[in-house]
């Protein structure tokens, strides 16, 4: 698992935003080469998620969207 933060969100922040996406997508089906986009608020931010699940990893990117 590949984290790519480019916000100022702590781990402990971006490990609770990544088990609140994992329990909503619980019986979706992965393969690779999928990519899911969504977005998050948290402490009035808006938080942009790219999940991209490659070869021989899943990457994480989490990016700050202008509000």
């Amino acid at each position: 698992m590949k984290i790519v933060n480019n916000t100022n969100l702590s781990y402990r922040d971006i490990g609770y935003i990544m088990d609140h996406i994992m329990e909503i997508n619980y019986c979706n089906t992965v393969y690779y080469g999928k990519i899911e986009d969504t977005v998050v608020m948290l402490g009035g931010l808006k938080i942009k998620v790219q999940i991209r699940y490659l070869k021989r990893y899943t990457e994480w990117r989490f990016d700050c969207e202008e509000n």
